[in-house]
C-alpha cells in the first residue's frame, strides 16, 4: 500500500473524513462487484452547517450560496485500486448520484476533486473550476483540490437521461 493511499475500514468503506459523517443529510451510492465495494459516491444537501466542501472552502461556498440556496456537495468519490482505469465505474457512479439530484430537485452541484480529475468534470459534465488549493492542509493525503460547481440545468442531457437504480 502507497502512502498516498487510505486503508478502508472494516465495513469495506473508506472513510476519509470519519468527524464529518454525522453532519450532513447524504445519500451514499456505491458499487458491488462479488460482494466487494469498488465505488462510492454521496449527495449531501448544502444545510445550516454547511456542505463537505465548506472545510477547504469556506469563503467560495458562501459565496455560492448567494446566489443559489439549493445545493448539492457531491464528494467521496472512491474506487477500489483494482478498478481506478475503468471509467464505466465512475460513469455509472456519476449517473447514479445525478438520478439522486434530480430526483431530490437540487438545482446547482458542487464538488471538490483532485486536479488530476478535473477535465472530466470540466469537458464532460460542463463544470466551472471556483478555486483551488495545491496542499490540503492536515490531510493523509498530500493532494490538491479543485472546487467546482455546475447549474443542474447546464449539464449535458446525456448524463441527466434514466439511470433506473432506485
Amino acid at each position: 500500500m502507497s502512502e498516498n493511499t487510505i486503508p478502508a475500514q472494516a465495513s469495506g468503506i473508506i472513510n476519509m473524513y470519519p468527524q464529518l459523517e454525522d453532519l450532513y443529510n447524504s445519500d451514499v451510492i456505491f458499487v458491488k462487484e462479488d460482494d466487494k465495494i469498488v465505488g462510492t459516491i454521496s449527495v449531501s444537501r448544502d444545510v445550516h452547517m454547511g456542505a463537505p466542501a465548506d472545510k477547504y472552502f469556506p469563503k467560495e461556498m458562501t459565496q455560492i450560496r448567494k446566489n443559489n440556496s439549493n445545493i448539492c456537495n457531491v464528494w467521496r468519490i472512491c474506487t477500489h485500486p483494482d478498478y481506478r482505469s475503468k471509467n464505466s465505474l465512475i460513469k455509472q457512479l456519476v449517473k447514479q448520484a445525478i438520478q439522486i439530484i434530480i430526483k431530490k430537485d437540487y438545482e446547482e452541484i458542487v464538488i471538490a476533486v483532485n486536479p488530476e480529475n478535473d477535465f472530466f468534470y470540466k469537458r464532460v459534465l460542463k463544470f466551472t473550476e471556483i478555486a483551488r488549493i495545491t496542499q490540503m492542509p492536515n490531510e493523509l493525503i498530500p493532494a490538491g483540490v479543485v472546487l467546482m460547481k455546475v447549474p443542474l440545468q447546464n449539464l449535458p442531457e446525456y448524463w441527466k437521461k434514466g439511470v433506473s437504480y432506485f
